[in-house]
């Protein structure tokens, strides 16, 4: 399972969407470039621009952290006894995890940053959207636990990843679609999930910032020319399959979190060529 968090600074958060919508004139595409249905050439390259885009962000506009989970090295029982109670509460439990890692980790880490105030939180419509808990608990569990983060709203907006279906905030909806790109191609480089070339394209643009994000000796380096420090993350979880109740707090499960993994696209792609995407 593969969680994503996109955050943007308030005070970028135009810069950001402009710089977006920007590459849409440039390339001619006005539509939702999903991760897994990139097969027109418009779409690929939109994509790949968005990827650009991150990897070049000198200002620091787009700051993101993947998790992925390990599934089966983790006690289900432990989060139920259904599989979609189980699914529904892991990814509501690491959901809030990755939150808190972006925002104690590319934020508060920052030692002129007493607090850190969150306008909003944007999630894409999805069967979370109908649990009696997920909506508010985020938030709520976390201004218990962390002093320094400060929510302006008190639940989570479920918006369509469709900018131009999303009535309320479309403008949030093209930032759901960004982080849909890192996240696919983040499991496209690691699972070689598909063999579509525009998938393996957008992956191949990712792949030099997954490979030193995934690389223990590489991944902090404030001197990158990426300027990933403090503003990408990728992580997984557990290292070791995890005793009863060490999932109880999750200060204590992070020691079990790692950062170092093969990217199986890399080894793949040296036996199988990839042609170019149809125009």
């Amino acid at each position: 399972m593969y969680i994503g968090v996109l955050a943007i600074p308030e005070r970028l958060h135009g810069d950001a969407l402009r710089e977006l919508t920007d590459a849409r004139q440039e390339v001619g595409y006005d539509g939702e470039p999903h991760f897994s249905e990139l097969t027109q050439h418009r779409k690929v390259h939109l994509a790949r621009r968005w990827v650009e885009l991150v990897l070049s962000d000198d200002r620091k506009c787009f700051h993101f952290h993947i998790l992925g989970l390990n599934l089966s090295k983790l006690r289900m029982e432990a989060f139920g006894q259904s599989g979609w109670q189980q699914e529904r509460r892991i990814y509501s439990r690491f959901f809030r995890s990755t939150v808190a890692s972006v925002l104690k980790g590319f934020f508060l880490s920052d030692p002129s940053v007493g607090q850190v105030r969150v306008v909003a939180i944007f999630h894409d419509r999805s069967e979370m959207e109908h649990d009696d808990l997920f909506e508010w608990h985020t938030m709520w569990r976390l201004q218990q636990d962390e002093p320094g983060i400060l929510f302006d709203q008190g639940r989570i907006h479920f918006i369509d990843t469709d900018h131009h279906k999303e009535e309320n905030f479309a403008s949030e909806s093209h930032f759901i679609q960004l982080i849909d790109i890192l996240l696919g191609a983040t499991r496209q480089c690691l699972d070689y999930t598909s063999d579509k070339p525009g998938l393996v394209q957008v992956a191949e643009t990712f792949r030099p910032l997954l490979e030193r994000l995934t690389d223990p000796r590489r991944a902090s380096n404030p001197r990158s020319r990426y300027r990933y420090w403090r503003r990408c993350c990728v992580s997984f979880f557990p290292s070791t399959e995890l005793r009863p109740g060490e999932l109880e707090g999750i200060e204590r499960a992070r020691s079990r979190m790692y950062k170092e993994r093969p990217l199986y696209m890399t080894f793949v792609h040296d036996v199988y060529p990839i042609r170019a995407a149809d125009p």
